[in-house]
């Protein structure tokens, strides 16, 4: 039987109380199969391949369906866990694509229409925050600078980089490798959902020590 790699710690904060990290490093899931827990999930015409792979001796979680449309988007979503605020944060690699690349997270799922997104993609070197909003994504715009298409950051794609979001209520903080890079407020969805990995088009992305601690 697949096994997960789960994680469970106490956390505590002089600013708001945390709950139990969940963390995943997929290092005891078994190869060529989706993580246990996990489902897969597309929006769009195409197709979706999750699964564990090695990379040099390290387990990932891998979207590898490399031939989809531009108007295509994976979702991979951990089923065990509903929350409303918390600090998300996931280690990915960009390994291909041509028409798009990268990737990001997923919160608030509520399925494959309705959820929020934040993505970085190396052939822009830019990250965005999304809505996808009844079948629409939506860039968001910044707290007090307005809709730029999220920011410009340093990308390459051949790395491994972190990107993370900070939940609470309507605000949304954005960091790359660790730094804040924008905030975001909005009220579309206010409900508790699932957390997920997401890619578009053609984007291969390697996944790692994704970890969600929810925010009380």
């Amino acid at each position: 039987m697949l096994r997960l790699f789960f994680c469970v710690l106490m956390m505590s904060s002089c600013h708001h109380k945390t709950g139990k990290i969940v963390s995943f490093d997929f290092e005891n899931s078994d190869i060529n199969t989706i993580a246990s827990d996990w489902s897969a999930h597309f929006y769009g015409e195409g197709a979706t391949n999750w699964n564990v792979i090695s990379d040099n001796g390290n387990n990932v979680f891998a979207q590898l369906q490399n031939i989809n449309p531009d108007n295509h988007f994976n979702i991979a979503v951990y089923d065990k866990l509903e929350v409303t605020d918390m600090e998300l944060s996931v280690k990915m690699c960009a390994t291909k694509g041509i028409f798009d690349q990268g990737g990001g997270i997923v919160w608030r799922y509520k399925n494959e229409s309705n959820h929020y997104i934040l993505r970085a993609n190396p052939l822009e070197n830019d990250l965005v925050l999304f809505k996808m909003e009844n079948g629409e994504r939506i860039d968001l715009p910044l707290v007090n600078i307005g809709r730029t298409y999220g920011v410009e950051v340093d990308y390459t794609g051949a790395d491994w980089h972190t990107i993370g979001v900070k939940v609470e209520g309507n605000l949304f903080t954005a960091f790359f490798d660790g730094r804040e890079m924008f905030k975001v407020q909005d009220s579309s969805f206010t409900d508790p959902g699932k957390i997920g990995l997401w890619t578009k088009s053609d984007a291969c992305t390697y996944f790692d020590d994704l970890k969600i601690i929810p925010i009380n």
